[in-house]
């Protein structure tokens, strides 16, 4: 899908971080749209894989730390400038796709939530909801430290779940824990954000509610939406961890051979939305099982 941006797009560019649900599409890389003009693309996973909010959460507070360096960007794509900011993450998994260079054909689902491990039997049933949407930098993310208690050894817990957490899950307390599904508080979760409008997330929240797929929406969009500058892939690019090597592999075989591409495809697909199948048809489970419950009284 190519984007609507215009060659030459008058609006400043700005930079831009993701933070929901990702996924990805795995085509041939001949078959790949470009990056347009005034466009820069920052992911931090590789093909079929997910990005754990640990690891978002401590990007997230490097760029709240040092806003300057990651808008560098903007005007600087160098390899000096990607190699300052590998070596401020400790990440080598980081790819920058510039002006002209294919990109992996990527959809952002603009809602975090997840039902958090270890819940107690008092607090079965429970939601996290993490902040959502797109958000410009510098940013600043509020936190919901009086529900997490910080422990002396730098762990944090929460009186509804059975055990706590080691330090490198402190990305908790940018999040929000509720009894089941909250829409106030998942509403919430955008304050801030800039993408998407309020239409959609509306609709997401609708769905989401009566416990329907996720919405996806096609990075492309938020090109033509926003505008010129750098984005930052912080989500998922599918969840396929259990196998990636296989995806990995078969995305270098067919790199470059469209005929070899057209027999694997469906081979691939099946690979990538085996996981995603099952997630969406417990999710629906799970929805009927609660509608038969409410019935029933």
């Amino acid at each position: 899908m190519a984007t609507s941006i215009p060659d030459k797009d008058p609006r400043k560019p700005r930079s831009l971080v993701f933070l929901g649900h990702g996924d990805e599409e795995v085509v041939c890389f001949e078959s790949r749209d470009t990056i347009p003009e005034g466009i820069t693309l920052v992911t931090f996973t590789e093909c079929g894989q997910p990005n754990w909010l640990p690891v978002v959460a401590a990007i997230l507070e490097k760029m709240q730390e040092k806003p300057d360096l990651f808008k560098k960007l903007e005007s600087d794509t160098s390899k000096a400038t990607v190699d300052e900011i590998k070596r401020e993450l400790g990440s080598q998994k980081m790819r920058v796709y510039t002006k002209g260079m294919k990109y992996p054909k990527l959809d952002f689902s603009p809602l975090s939530e997840f039902q958090p491990p270890g819940t107690t039997k008092k607090g079965k049933g429970y939601q996290f909801y993490f902040r959502s949407g797109v958000y410009e930098v510098p940013m600043q993310l509020p936190t919901f430290d009086d529900e997490w208690k910080v422990l002396e050894n730098g762990r944090i817990e929460h009186p509804h779940l059975q055990y706590n957490f080691d330090p490198a899950y402190t990305f908790l307390k940018y999040g929000h824990l509720t009894a089941g599904k909250n829409i106030g508080t998942a509403k919430s979760m955008y304050t801030g954000s800039i993408f998407p409008d309020k239409d959609t997330v509306n609709t997401v929240l609708k769905v989401h509610e009566k416990g329907g797929e996720d919405i996806f929406i096609p990075i492309e969009k938020a090109f033509g939406s926003l505008g010129p500058g750098v984005y930052y892939w912080l989500v998922c690019r599918g969840d396929v961890s259990d196998k990636p090597e296989e995806v990995q592999a078969l995305a270098k075989v067919t790199r470059r051979n469209s005929d070899l591409w057209q027999k694997l495809q469906p081979a691939i697909t099946k690979l990538l939305t085996q996981k995603a199948g099952k997630r969406r048809r417990n999710r629906r489970k799970t929805y009927r099982k609660k509608r038969r419950v409410r019935k029933a009284h």
